[in-house]
């Protein structure tokens, strides 16, 4: 069996999906869902999809470094935030995992109201994900050792740029700045 070097919780936005899709069957085992959210820990779950994927890449694939991109205009995080999945179901029940990252969110608005409070809660939920990848001890016993590297990236679809998360200043910094555009918008009429 190939070992694959990196894996990557992504959303299943169809875009974001098409963008990486030639270099994601060459280089990555993928896990995709809704709003890229990885639920914590739970021994006892029976269905565990992403819990099964991240130990499938980690333990027999040897994935060196796990990556939970997000990005903007996610339609699971604008669900989460409008509140508008129905209660009790499947989707409202995924969504409340990042139910810490929503609260997160409005709170940081309130403080910073030139922020977008759906952005806030895009970036909150990939912490929130890196968080419960912890909470895998055979996960965060690999990440002790220096053995698997886990990391946040946030990318902008509309400027193309990239994001990743710096634990050390608490932020996201720029790994790819925006992209310049080749030809200005008036010489597209």
């Amino acid at each position: 069996m190939s070992r694959v070097p990196q894996i990557w919780v992504v959303d299943d936005d169809p875009e974001l999906r098409q963008l990486l899709q030639e270099y994601l069957e060459r280089e990555m085992f993928v896990v995709r869902n809704v709003a890229n959210l990885v639920p914590p820990f739970d021994p006892n779950s029976e269905h565990a999809s992403v819990a099964a994927a991240l130990e499938f890449a980690v333990q027999v694939l040897q994935v060196k470094r796990v990556i939970v991109l997000g990005h903007n205009g996610c339609g699971g995080i604008r669900g989460l935030m409008d509140g508008s999945a129905p209660y009790g179901s499947s989707l409202a029940k995924w969504l409340d995992i990042a139910q810490t990252a929503k609260e997160a969110a409005f709170t940081s608005f309130r403080k910073n109201p030139q922020r977008d409070a759906y952005e806030l809660c895009e970036q909150m939920a990939i912490l929130v994900s890196l968080s419960n990848l912890q909470s895998y001890p055979w996960l965060s016993e690999k990440v002790a050792d220096g053995a698997v590297q886990i990391d946040g990236w946030y990318f902008d679809m509309r400027s193309g740029s990239l994001s990743g998360y710096d634990s050390d200043r608490g932020e996201f910094v720029s790994l790819v700045p925006p992209l310049a555009c080749a030809v200005r918008p008036e010489e597209l009429v």
